[in-house]
């Protein structure tokens, strides 16, 4: 087994030092940049008093996810919902309170974690 030195191994890729390959993807020019929209991992808690299809959450959890009105809740990358959001102060900011029976329909048990992120709902021009 040859040896590695500095000049042949860069970064873990084995390259010729005289060799400078640039594909033309990855000039600036041609990148795709998009908006990513902000997401959270937080705790999904079952309430009987919430009302079906609203989920309620702090304000400054709603600010900082930057949501208007809808957001998505998905778990583990298969249970996907969409609930309307109801702000309050009175949500703790790392839990998201959602209808008891809504949840039970599908199959998520209390204090389960969720990546919460908002709805796109304009359309792009």
């Amino acid at each position: 087994m040859r040896a590695r030195n500095s000049e042949s191994w860069a970064n873990g890729l084995h390259l010729r030092p005289r060799i400078n390959i640039t594909s033309p993807g990855s000039s600036p020019k041609y990148m795709i940049t998009s908006e990513r929209l902000p997401e959270r991992r937080l705790r999904l808690r079952r309430k009987v008093d919430v009302a079906p299809e609203v989920a309620r959450m702090n304000t400054k959890t709603v600010a900082e996810l930057r949501i208007k009105e809808k957001i998505e809740i998905v778990i583990a990358g298969k249970k996907r919902m969409e609930l309307t959001v109801l702000p309050l102060d009175d949500v703790p900011q790392s839990e998201v309170h959602c209808n008891d029976g809504v949840l039970s329909k599908q199959g998520i048990a209390d204090n389960s974690i969720a990546t919460i992120r908002s709805i796109r709902t304009q359309v792009r021009e």
